[in-house]
Order: structure tokens, then C-alpha cells, then sequence
């Protein structure tokens, strides 16, 4: 089967690591890898990564054959922006943003892809095939706009508006056409990008991280704080006017929060018609629920019932405390963690050998 597109994330361990955030890391990955399994006769997995070895550990540990996927390595050193951003509380927000030029290397050697898609590690890949097909038509980028979800007003449409117009000065007949009038926010843990636009994408994003970072406190205060390479992405999807998938009931890609959160979000999804793509921003710090999740993924007899679990989650954490207090309740909680540790049992082996290589990569 010709393979015309490439599923491309990146995983960044900074230089001092914390154990348990390497671990989780790791735990990510797994989950990640887990969902692909079954996908990856259909596209290429692309890992860049400053940790080669640990990378193909974890492919091996999840059936991912060589053929089908290929790790770039990516120094340190040549993390531009995240090096830039010492000092912030997410230093490596723009790791995407560094990893530009090694897609644009790739896809100079790989000329037969003709779509990208780069996704996060936190997110569970469900129906490639679909993906694919959804894939053919577009032009440009399509993702999610998520704008709805988020604290913004009128300042955000003129901040972008004014990046692409200092970015771009080049381009005017296409800014032009640009309206303040609700520019999308879209969210970078799943892009489709044609590869034609793939290889502009380092010239375009330098540009605006150039802008980005010079006024970094306007964009603070216009984005709730927020600082990170969706603005980037956002600028360069309205500069080139991007397909926006509806995150409230797309059946290619959604992003579920299993938190509590301020704002009314997305908080589940149909476990039987699902996504093809799900985006897990708040579960990757639970390392119970990442190896939940990749243990029944593993499995084409329990591969729905992760889906499941994930809209369980997601009822429990928005529970209130009153109702939490119930009888009733407790019991149903106490009977679902039973679940889930007989599940964690049950996977004794492929648990003991995912913590070996873990233990080993602490120690080197």
C-alpha cells in the first residue's frame, strides 16, 4: 500500500528532567503508540525526538514495526524557541515550532507525501482510514477552532490580524481579504497540513514567532495568559484560511476535557460513534488512566471500552462534592477503581516490561 501520509508528533525531554515527568511522558507516548498499532500499515509515524533510543523502546514494546515508522533526531541546541523561552512556566510551548524544519527536511526526501497530520501525544488515534479520506480534500490546514471554549474578545481578532500583517508584508492582496471579525483559535495538538504549505511553514512561523515574542506581554493580556505556538498556527490558519472542524460534534477530531474547568467545555463524546481523532489535554497527568487506556487498546476485544472509561472519568471529575458525598455514590466509585485495578492486574507483564525500559532510561 502507497503511503501518502505521515502522522508526525514530537517529544521533547528537557535537558534537567524531573523523574516523574519523564515517566509520564513516557506513559504518553505509550498510550499514543497503542492507538496507532492497528493504523500503521496505512500512513508513516514520524517520532522527532532528543531521545532516539527511549523512542524505539517504546515502539518495539507496542508492536510498531521499523518499516513503518522513522524517528528524527532533534539536539537540544537546536530547540530555537524553547531555548528562547527560559524563564516561562512552559518553556517548551513551542517545541512544534522548532520541529518545522525537520518536516520540511523530511518531506524533501519523502516527495510521494502529500499530507501531514501532527498531533500531541496526549490523544488516541481511532479511525485513520477516516482521517485519511477527510485528508484528501483539504486544501490548506484544517483543525480545530476552539474559540468558543476560551476568554477572548475583540483584541485577539486585531492581534492576529496585526501578526499576519507584520509577518506577511510580502503577501498584502491576501491580508486584504482578512477580517477581524472572529478569527479562529485553533488547537495544535491535531493539524492536517498539506505538504506544499508543510514546507512554507518554518519560513512563516519564524516570522511570527519573531513578532510573538516581542510583544509578549500584549499577547498575555489579550489571550488569558496564553502563550504558546497556537497563536502561531492560529495566524498562519487564518492567513491561509483554514477548514475549522467543529469541536462540538465533528466526527473527525475532538478534544474531551476530563476535568473540571472554568468555562463550559467539552466534557464527553459517543463511545460507539466516536472520533477519529480525540485529543486528551487534562487525562495526561493521570499515569493510572494513560496505562488504562493503552493496556485495553492493545486488545481488539476491550478496544471500546477505553472510550467508555474516558467519559466516566470525565462524569466523576464534574460530579459535586454533594453527590459525591452520597452513599449510592461512593459505592459506584469504589467498584469503578476496583475495575480499573484488576485491569492494571490483569497487564501485570506488559506493565513490568514498559517500567524496565523506564527504569533503564532514568538511570543513563
Amino acid at each position: 500500500m502507497k503511503k501518502e501520509t505521515s502522522i508526525i508528533s514530537s517529544i521533547i525531554f528537557p535537558k534537567e528532567i524531573k523523574k516523574e515527568v519523564k515517566i509520564n511522558i513516557i506513559l504518553q507516548l505509550n498510550m499514543y503508540l497503542s492507538s496507532l498499532r492497528k493504523f500503521q500499515e496505512m500512513v508513516n509515524i514520524v517520532l522527532i525526538t532528543n531521545e532516539e533510543f527511549l523512542i524505539k523502546k517504546i515502539a518495539k514494546i507496542n508492536n510498531i514495526e521499523e518499516k513503518n515508522y522513522e524517528i528524527i533526531f532533534i539536539n537540544n541546541t537546536m530547540l530555537k524557541c524553547c531555548n528562547n523561552e527560559k524563564g516561562e512556566l512552559f518553556q517548551y510551548a513551542f517545541s512544534k515550532i522548532d520541529m518545522l524544519e525537520s518536516i520540511k527536511y523530511y518531506l524533501s526526501i519523502n516527495k510521494e507525501i502529500t499530507t501531514i497530520i501532527i498531533s500531541d501525544i496526549d490523544c488516541l488515534f481511532l479511525n485513520v482510514k477516516k482521517l485519511l479520506s477527510f485528508a484528501y480534500n483539504v486544501k490548506t490546514i484544517a483543525a480545530i477552532n476552539y474559540r468558543s471554549e476560551l476568554y477572548t474578545d475583540i483584541r485577539f481578532d486585531k492581534l492576529i490580524k496585526e501578526s499576519i500583517e507584520n509577518s506577511f508584508q510580502n503577501n498584502k492582496k491576501y491580508i486584504k481579504d482578512i477580517s477581524t471579525n472572529q478569527m479562529a483559535w485553533i488547537n495544535s495538538g491535531f493539524m492536517i497540513i498539506r505538504s506544499d504549505l508543510a514546507i512554507k511553514l518554518p519560513q512563516y512561523a519564524s516570522k511570527l514567532y519573531l513578532w510573538l515574542s516581542k510583544n509578549k506581554k500584549r499577547i498575555k493580556k489579550a489571550c488569558s495568559n496564553h502563550y504558546s505556538d497556537e497563536l502561531i498556527f492560529s495566524a498562519i490558519f487564518n492567513f491561509v484560511k483554514g477548514t475549522k472542524i467543529n469541536n462540538n460534534e465533528s466526527k473527525i477530531a475532538r478534544f474531551i476535557w476530563t476535568c473540571n474547568t472554568g468555562k463550559a467545555t467539552q466534557n464527553n463524546f459517543n463511545p460507539i460513534n466516536y472520533p477519529a481523532h480525540l485529543h486528551l489535554p487534562s487525562i495526561k497527568w493521570e499515569n493510572k488512566n494513560l496505562k488504562i487506556i493503552s493496556y485495553l487498546l492493545q486488545s481488539s476485544i476491550y478496544s471500546s471500552l477505553p472510550l467508555i472509561f474516558i467519559n466516566i472519568w470525565s462524569f466523576e471529575n464534574r460530579l459535586n462534592r454533594n453527590i459525591k458525598k452520597l452513599i449510592f455514590t461512593k459505592i459506584l466509585i469504589k467498584i469503578l477503581r476496583m475495575i480499573e485495578n484488576l485491569i492494571i492486574k490483569f497487564n501485570k507483564k506488559n506493565s513490568e516490561l514498559l517500567e524496565k525500559e523506564l527504569i533503564k532510561s532514568i538511570i543513563v
